[in-house]
């Protein structure tokens, strides 16, 4: 696991989450808090065979983070993958008091 921040958020993540070529990177608010999209071609350096491509949203929770992510590996169709993704962080709401 490696440290770093992701656009000033502090994360703590696995190369999975870092590796590759960036393609994108998109400062976004999910559930009001600070979060960052980060769209990845795998180098097959980690998790993902050589030239798949994912797409991952890091969310801010106040001292840990929410990973969710897709990915191009598999008969997936990417693009609807994403836009399914976007739509659960649009509605995800966050109680870190429950």
């Amino acid at each position: 696991m490696s440290e770093g921040t992701a656009e000033g958020i502090p994360v703590r993540w696995t190369t999975a989450t870092t590796a590759g070529e960036e393609l994108d990177r998109r400062e976004v608010t999910v559930a009001d808090r600070d979060a960052v999209v980060i769209e990845r071609r795998s180098e097959g350096e980690a998790l993902l065979p050589e030239g798949e491509e994912s797409y991952t949203y890091i969310v801010d929770l106040d001292g840990s983070i929410l990973v969710a992510a897709t990915s191009s590996v598999g008969d997936t169709d990417h693009d609807r993958d994403q836009e399914i993704l976007d739509r659960m962080m649009e509605t995800l709401t966050v109680d870190l008091e429950g």
